[in-house]
């Protein structure tokens, strides 16, 4: 599977449902809201989501069992329970898959606590995760996203996760871990929806043909209070030498959904 054009495709249709379904005066208004767009997802998948907030590392109060399977990896953000869908009472009634969202309150960005931004992005990045699964799992419920189910398995993914960096140049290689993958593409869809990709291409053009990836050189703080997305992703954006390419292939698909 070629990965970014898997990512595009998404994209695209998200993008277009997006504007059938809202007008555009609201669409154009920044910064986005999250939780709006957490509800959208909601409806066009079909599921129900519940987030709790906490610290990940205060288990006080916690049952064995909770303190055994709390995560345990210092750059945990956030994690995300997918469960089964319930069975239907009805025949041909499909029932809202449910989606556990978990903010960790605990994690620490430059001495303060996960601020808003942070706060909007792992939210809605983990509400995508629910969008690459049901992408994957078209055909039911053995498909080939990660297994998640289970909290542990959670846990020891994420762990796995967090200890790499957030990598656009590795998606189709072919040694580029299914996993990291999936969590990455998360990453993407949800920068993508909080921050379109066509404003991120023509603030990357606005830095001009001089600008050699020289990030102490240009303010980005502005681009990120604007959109409130983590300035670390309006820096990838505008490192990002795929981009362009990206941006075209999105807009393809865009052209091509009906």
């Amino acid at each position: 599977m070629y990965k970014l054009d898997f990512v595009a495709k998404i994209y695209a249709r998200l993008t277009f449902e997006l504007r059938s379904t809202y007008p555009e005066a609201m669409l154009a208004q920044y910064p986005r809201g999250a939780k709006q767009l957490s509800e959208f997802i909601s409806g066009y998948l079909n599921h129900t989501y519940e987030v709790a907030r906490s610290d990940f590392y205060d288990t006080s109060g916690a049952s064995p069992e909770e303190v055994a399977t709390a995560p345990t990896d210092s750059d945990v953000y956030s994690l995300v329970m997918i469960k089964r869908r319930p069975e239907s009472r009805t025949p041909g009634q499909l029932v809202r898959r449910p989606v556990r969202i978990h903010l960790n309150t605990g994690k620490m960005t430059d001495g303060e606590a996960l601020n808003k931004c942070w706060r909007r992005f792992c939210g809605l990045k983990e509400v995508c995760q629910a969008v690459i699964y049901e992408e994957l799992n078209s055909d039911g419920d053995n498909g080939a996203y990660p297994a998640t189910i289970v909290f542990k398995e959670v846990n020891s993914l994420f762990e796995k996760i967090n200890n790499e960096p957030f990598s656009l140049w590795d998606f189709d290689d072919d040694n580029y871990d299914f996993a990291h993958f999936t969590e990455n593409a998360a990453e993407l869809l949800a920068l993508g929806l909080l921050y379109p990709f066509e404003h991120s291409f023509e603030h990357q053009k606005g830095l001009g043909s001089s600008f050699q990836g020289d990030l102490t050189s240009v303010d980005l703080l502005p681009i990120a209070k604007h959109y409130k997305v983590p300035k670390r992703y309006v820096e990838l954006m505008m490192t990002w030498t795929g981009l362009a390419a990206f941006v075209a292939k999105a807009e393809t698909y865009l052209d091509s959904v009906d």
